[in-house]
């Protein structure tokens, strides 16, 4: 089902690159954006205004697939190898705290 006000899979999410010598404030650092892709339009994209100042982790990457996103994080020592947390979610832009 479709968000009110955003027909399915018309965002596109965006976001700074991870750079850890960065000195951006964390809230700063961590910010994505959304922006509503409309083919019919003379400007393709055009902001969304988001909620509240919504983030994800600067250090994890994101991926859009339609409505969801898959967010991995930074690899992780265990006993038997590297591991990546990662998690695949349905977003809801509309949504102040996303994650």
């Amino acid at each position: 089902m479709a968000s009110a006000g955003l027909a399915r899979y018309d965002f596109i999410i965006s976001r700074r690159r991870y750079d850890p010598t960065d000195t951006l404030p964390e809230d700063q650092a961590n910010a994505y954006f959304l922006w509503r892709f409309d083919p019919d339009s003379d400007d393709l994209l055009s902001t969304i205004e988001l909620p509240g100042s919504p983030t994800f982790d600067r250090r994890h990457s994101l991926v859009q697939i339609g409505n969801y996103l898959l967010e991995w994080g930074p690899i992780q020592n265990s006993d038997y190898g590297g591991t990546f947390p990662y998690r695949l979610f349905m977003f809801d832009p509309n949504n102040g705290d996303p994650s």
